[in-house]
C-alpha cells in the first residue's frame, strides 16, 4: 500500500494549501487526515484490522472531498490486497486467502473494494443480512467460492450473477434441469421429489395428491404481481391428470405427452413450484457476483446499493448450494427471481431480497419486474 508520504504528495497535488497538521486557530484541519493516519497505521500493521479502519474512513468522507482527491484516492485503491476476503462472527477483513467473500480490485471503479466492504458491513449490521453472509461464508469453507467483481463488463452495465467453471445444471435441483430440456429425466425427478416430500409414487393417493398440489398452484410469470389464481382456473381442471404424472414417472410416456401444446411452459412452471423442495440439488459450485453500487431494480426502481448487493449475493448462495429452482434466462426464470426477491412460494424464506429490506426498514419489493 502506498505509505503516508506517497499518498500525501497526491493530495497535495490535488491541494496545494491542504492543511494536515494539528489544531489550530489559523488553519483548518483536512478532512482527509483519518484517512491519512489509517494509511499510516497500516503501514504500520498491514493487518485486517487496519484495512477496516482504512476503508471506514474514505467512507465517512463528504462526498465533495471523494471527488476533490479522487485521483489520490484511485492511487490509494491501487495499491489495496486484491483480493480482499470478508468473514463474520465478527465482521472481519483479510488481506490473505480466507473462507470468505472475496473482493477483488477493479480497474474499472477505482473505490468498488472500499464501496462492497462497506455494503457487506451494512448487511452484516442487522440479522437477515448477517444471515446471508454466515450461510456464504458456510458454503465457502464447504469448498465453493463466492467472488464480488464490478458491473463494468456486463452487457447492462447493471448487477447479475454468473457461474464460474461450472456447467448450469450444477447449480440448479435435478428437476430445474430436466424441466428446461431433459424431458426423459422429468420422471424420474418427479418420482425423488415426490419422495423426499411424504409422498412415494408406491402409494396409490401420492398422484392424486400430486393433481391437487398442481391444480390448486398458480401459473407464477415473471412480470407483474405474483398470480393467486389457481392453474385449475387458467388452465382447466386436471389439466395435468394423476395418470399422466404416473406415465411420466413410470417411463410409458415423456414429459410433456399428455398436456396441451399452449400449457408446457406453464407445465414446467407449476411442476417446478409443487416440488422444489423435494428436488435433488445439484453439486453447486464457484459463483461470481457483478455489483454496480448504483444498480436499479429491474422495475427502474431506486433502492439502497447493499440491497442490490444483497440479492445478487442471494443468487450466488443458491448457486454454490446447487438448488436453483428455474432457470436464469428462460422458461422457469420466475422461479430463479421469486426464490431470490421472496415473492410466491418463498415469501417466507429467510435468505431473500425483501427479508433484507423487512430486516433494513425498507419498503418490500411486490413483484420482480413491471
Amino acid at each position: 500500500m502506498l505509505t503516508r508520504a506517497q499518498f500525501v504528495t497526491h493530495l497535495t497535488a490535488a491541494n496545494r494549501s491542504i492543511y494536515l497538521g494539528g489544531p489550530t486557530f489559523a488553519r483548518t484541519q483536512s478532512a482527509m487526515i483519518p484517512v491519512v493516519n489509517a494509511v499510516d497505521q497500516f503501514n504500520v500493521a498491514a493487518t485486517g484490522a487496519n484495512l477496516l479502519v482504512l476503508i471506514q474512513a474514505i467512507g465517512n468522507l463528504p462526498a465533495a472531498k471523494k471527488v476533490k482527491y479522487a485521483n489520490a484516492l484511485s492511487q490509494l485503491y491501487n495499491t489495496f490486497p486484491n483480493p480482499i476476503y470478508v468473514t463474520v462472527n465478527p465482521f472481519t477483513l483479510h488481506t490473505g486467502m480466507a473462507p470468505g467473500i472475496g473482493v477483488v480490485r477493479s480497474g474499472n471503479v477505482p473505490s468498488h473494494q472500499v464501496d462492497a466492504v462497506l455494503a457487506l458491513q451494512t448487511l452484516d449490521n442487522f440479522a437477515a443480512g448477517h444471515t446471508l453472509l454466515d450461510d456464504l461464508c458456510t458454503e465457502v469453507a464447504a469448498g465453493h467460492r463466492v467472488a464480488i467483481a464490478d458491473a463494468v463488463g456486463t452487457a447492462s452495465g447493471g448487477n447479475e450473477c454468473a457461474i464460474v467453471n461450472g456447467m448450469p445444471d450444477d447449480y440448479q435441483t435435478d428437476l430445474a434441469a430436466a424441466l428446461n430440456g431433459s424431458y426423459n429425466a422429468v420422471g424420474n425427478c418427479i418420482s425423488g421429489a415426490m419422495t423426499a416430500m411424504g409422498h412415494a409414487p408406491a402409494l396409490a393417493a401420492s398422484f392424486n395428491w400430486l393433481e391437487t398440489q398442481i391444480d390448486n398452484t398458480p401459473v407464477y410469470q415473471l412480470q407483474g404481481a405474483p398470480s393467486v389464481i389457481p392453474s385449475s382456473v387458467t388452465c382447466g381442471a386436471n389439466w395435468i391428470s394423476a395418470a399422466t404424472l404416473q406415465s411420466w414417472v413410470s417411463g410409458h410416456t415423456a414429459f410433456p405427452a399428455g398436456v396441451a401444446l399452449a400449457d408446457v411452459d406453464s407445465a414446467k412452471l407449476v411442476i417446478g413450484t409443487v416440488l422444489a423442495a423435494g428436488a435433488t440439488r445439484g453439486i453447486g459450485g464457484h459463483t461470481r457476483v457483478r455489483w454496480n453500487a448504483s444498480n436499479l431494480t429491474s422495475a427502474g426502481t431506486a433502492r439502497p446499493p447493499y440491497i442490490g448487493l444483497g440479492h445478487e449475493l442471494i443468487h450466488a448462495l443458491h448457486n454454490m448450494r446447487g438448488n436453483q429452482p428455474g432457470v436464469e434466462n428462460g422458461t422457469t426464470t420466475a422461479l430463479y427471481e421469486y426464490l431470490c426477491v421472496g415473492l410466491g412460494p418463498y415469501a417466507a424464506f429467510p435468505n431473500t431480497e425483501n427479508a433484507l429490506r423487512a430486516g433494513a426498514g425498507v419498503a418490500l419489493r411486490p413483484y420482480y419486474a413491471p
